[in-house]
């Protein structure tokens, strides 16, 4: 990031510089989408030639708020051969300086509001990665996943939403001890929440979710974890469970996640039979929260459907909740996954899996999910 754009943030009077909300909202989105800001240490010497001392100390004290780049790249050969040698403490030093941390290679755009540097850039064919400060929030933006509508009856909610005092919580907390401390945890991640609630002061269905970018128990990531799933026992037999899992299908089509994944208790089976209708796969391991032995897994027939797109989702015409015709009763699958490979785990979430030198260390995110005892996850691809 150029110093322009900086001082363009930090006013030191009631006068603010052009483009002060552009950079504003710009430091808003790469805070919010966790991009790093970083600045050039030649870009001091801008103020160093300021001849208002007290505006330029004050200069320099604001800046020091963003990191500095470690070992900035030194201009290269081809760089001088461009654009020549700049004169001593001028201006072109500076911008040379940080073309350099580009052309090096350290960074991977710098955003400046300099006619002079963008022309500097097209002359060393680097323009695509200097941007102007609409055009960095137009890229921010465009990283950002817009979540779908979920169906009918679901609303989308942060975990901290939720009534801690809920009856449909009342299984969650025998099973898992220490169950309130993992949801308040959940809640001051900002969890998503899918929920349905026939009374508005009564959860019907609720379906916790997490993000999971390095995978996990050996499958690739980046997953979806359904950290929570319940549904109220006296809801039970509105396909609630269904009409969840097609919102959390649909949230993956749009996040383009590798998978999805899940833990059961083995003593929830007609849950476990849920989720092997919806095409889960099983890997068996026990745990010291499993009390029951493993049983043998789910496999998922390999035939395919023709010209089914990424993550379609169909259900029989008799759920209530869908509309998508098919004989089959579901299929599902992604192109992110190439040949694809499903496995549903069973054993609580706070197991050690066996796992190979291959296999990254689990996360230690406690009391997942679907009153929970043994890990059901999904790669997408179809299942019948």
């Amino acid at each position: 990031m150029d110093s322009n754009v900086a001082i363009k943030s930090d006013p030191l009077s009631q006068d603010v510089e052009d483009d002060y909300d552009l950079a504003l909202r710009f430091q808003q989105l790469a805070a919010e989408g966790t991009h790093r800001l970083l600045v050039h240490p030649s870009s001091l010497t801008d103020f160093a030639r300021d001849p208002d001392v007290t505006r330029s100390g004050l200069r320099k004290r604001s800046f020091g708020r963003y990191s500095m780049l470690g070992a900035p790249p030194a201009r290269s050969a081809r760089q001088v051969s461009v654009l020549g040698e700049p004169v001593p403490k001028s201006n072109d030093v500076v911008d040379q300086d940080l073309l350099a941390a580009v052309l090096g290679d350290a960074v991977a755009f710098l955003v400046t509001q300099d006619d002079g540097i963008h022309k500097k850039a097209r002359r060393l064919g680097v323009e695509d990665r200097v941007l102007r400060l609409s055009d960095a929030i137009a890229t921010i933006e465009g990283l950002f996943v817009r979540l779908p509508r979920p169906p009918p009856s679901v609303e989308r909610r942060k975990a901290h939403e939720l009534d801690l005092s809920d009856h449909i919580w009342d299984s969650l907390r025998a099973d898992y001890e220490g169950f309130d401390k993992w949801l308040v945890g959940a809640r001051r991640e900002q969890r998503d929440a899918l929920v349905i609630g026939e009374d508005p002061a009564r959860l019907a269905a609720v379906c916790l979710l997490k993000d999971e970018p390095g995978g996990e128990y050996a499958i690739a990531g980046p997953l979806l974890k359904i950290s929570t799933f319940k549904v109220s026992p006296e809801y039970s037999g509105n396909k609630y469970g269904e009409l969840l899992l097609k919102a959390v299908f649909d949230q993956c089509a749009t996040s383009q996640v590798a998978g999805i994944y899940v833990t059961v208790f083995e003593k929830h089976a007609e849950l476990l039979d849920v989720f092997a209708a919806f095409g889960f796969d099983t890997i068996d391991e026990r745990s010291s929260l499993a009390n029951s032995s493993s049983t043998s897994g789910f496999t998922v027939p390999s035939r395919r459907p023709r010209q089914l797109a990424p993550w379609t989702f169909m259900s029989p015409s008799a759920h209530p909740h869908s509309r998508s015709p098919g004989p089959n009763p579901i299929w599902f699958q992604s192109s992110l996954a190439g040949t694809g490979s499903c496995s549903r785990t069973r054993s609580p979430l706070t197991s050690t899996p066996r796992r190979s030198s291959q296999q990254q260390q689990p996360s230690r995110d406690t009391p997942s999910a679907t009153p929970c005892g043994r890990r059901t996850s999904a790669t997408p691809i179809p299942a019948a």
